[in-house]
């Protein structure tokens, strides 16, 4: 967990690079391209052949082959549907010369499934060390090298914008296949005689494949649902900006952007890093308790990112415009993370999808109206996307907890709930009122930054004194 997060830190600081690198360009295809890629990718999430190895000892590189086969073609069907799916985005919104970026992202697609299959093989059937480091780096090569490949296809070479975009996944796809090619050569001549099959050993191919690629189904169908929701947001966003009211498009493309990619990645790693404090700090806790935790934790996060997110955004994105949609990010990422945990805890597969379907219908039934709504009251259009979205999640969290509170028969207590939320009232008090002593305005960089240190400070010692209070 901990070089997850390290990787998605380092994740996330490329994309601020790559931010400053496109500056005025519209990466939209890209990132429309990327939410589509993500669902896809979680298709194949927690696929293993470790126990089919350790079951079928004589016959691994036939179960390899046959992993490689099928994961190809499924992958390449992806491709086929990313096309189409670019061809029907062209047609519906009226963005122009997607189809190249959609073939890319294809092809990153299957390019990153081979490479993870011989990873996955490689390492269960050899303990080469020099290979081991490889691939414990790889992901670390890749974010250098997309940071390069941004500045090259942006900044260096004049070539149509549509081009960068999908070369965009140029590093992935690179990086991926010399890898796959680099184990195919140490499995084919250096370890030969280790993997050479009995001619005689049968395989039931079809159970074997069928247990591999639908091993935990319901944790994929978790991963799909959750970027679902962005895409959804990305494409239906799109046409009511565009079509009802009559937004620009680079407008359009800079709302969708910010919010969709550099604010959700934003706010995905703070609510993965807190949840995991959490679980590091509290291993014995029940569920129950961490929810309370998760839910205190992060409330007063949003609440600071709320104070100080134009600060955050003149650090970050060298301009305070998006600070809005960062304060709403900020109590998404509050559902976010109840989200994710309750669903971790969960063994019912039947209460799993009745969750996510009920969550994602609400979801596709609620996000019109609601943009309708706000645009209606006055206020930013956006915030009916992004309530749409906690609604969803919140019904999902309800039918979660409703599960778990009649499997283990513990439930939340109003008067915790109370306390939490009197406690941020004060934390939220407390920055308004230093608001007035310092203001949270439009400054200079280095002016925000130690202004947004302080606030940060201020955060903290308040969440340590509000857990050295209750003992």
């Amino acid at each position: 967990m901990v070089e997850n997060l390290k990787l998605k830190l380092c994740g996330f600081i490329s994309i601020i690079l790559l931010y400053y690198v496109v500056a005025d360009k519209s990466i939209f295809i890209y990132v429309s391209s990327l939410c589509l890629y993500n669902i896809f990718l979680s298709c194949f999430e927690g696929i293993s052949l470790k126990e089919k190895l350790n079951t079928n000892k004589n016959a691994k590189y036939k179960i390899f082959i046959a992993t490689l086969i099928v994961s190809s073609s499924v992958s390449l069907l992806f491709l086929i549907l990313g096309i189409l799916i670019g061809d029907l985005f062209e047609t519906l919104l009226g963005v122009v010369n997607t189809n190249f970026t959609f073939v890319m992202m294809g092809l990153s697609l299957l390019t990153c499934e081979l490479k993870n299959i011989s990873i996955d093989y490689y390492l269960n059937t050899s303990n080469n060390k020099k290979m081991s480091i490889l691939f414990k780096y790889y992901h670390y090569i890749e974010i250098i090298l997309f940071v390069i490949n941004s500045l090259i296809f942006f900044r260096l070479v004049d070539i149509p914008l549509h081009i960068a975009n999908g070369l965009l996944f140029l590093p992935s796809i690179l990086l991926s296949l010399l890898l796959f090619m680099l184990i195919l050569f140490v499995i084919n001549y250096t370890e030969k005689k280790k993997i050479k099959d009995k001619n005689n050993i049968k395989i039931n191919y079809k159970k074997d494949l069928k247990d591999i690629f639908v091993n935990n189904f319901s944790s994929k169908m978790i991963s799909v649902v959750k970027n679902s929701y962005y895409y959804i947001s990305v494409i239906v966003l799109y046409m009511i900006l565009s079509f009802r009211y009559n937004y620009l498009i680079s407008q359009i493309s800079n709302i969708i952007i910010f919010i969709y990619f550099y604010g959700i990645y934003f706010i995905n790693f703070i609510s993965d890093l807190i949840t995991y404090i959490i679980e590091l700090v509290n291993k014995k806790d029940d569920w129950l308790s961490k929810i309370y935790m998760i839910f205190d934790k992060m409330l007063s996060i949003s609440i600071i990112i709320g104070v100080i997110s134009p600060l955050i955004c003149k650090v970050i994105f060298n301009s305070s415009e998006n600070a809005i949609y960062l304060m709403m990010l900020g109590i998404f990422g509050i559902f976010i993370s109840l989200y994710n945990y309750t669903f971790k805890n969960i063994s019912s597969e039947k209460i799993i999808y009745v969750s996510l379907v009920s969550g994602i219908l609400t979801k596709l039934i609620l996000i019109i109206p609601l943009v309708d709504s706000f645009y209606r009251t006055g206020y930013n259009l956006i915030y009916g996307d992004i309530v749409s979205t906690i609604l969803g999640m919140f019904i999902s969290f309800i039918i979660n907890y409703i599960y778990l509170k009649i499997r283990d028969k513990k439930e939340l207590h109003l008067e915790k709930i109370l306390r939490i939320l009197y406690e941020n009232i004060i934390l939220c008090i407390i920055l308004v009122i230093i608001q007035f002593i310092i203001p949270v305005k439009e400054y200079g960089y280095f002016k925000s930054l130690i202004l947004m240190i302080i606030y940060s400070f201020i955060g903290i010692w308040f969440l340590r004194f509000k857990k050295k209070n209750r003992g």
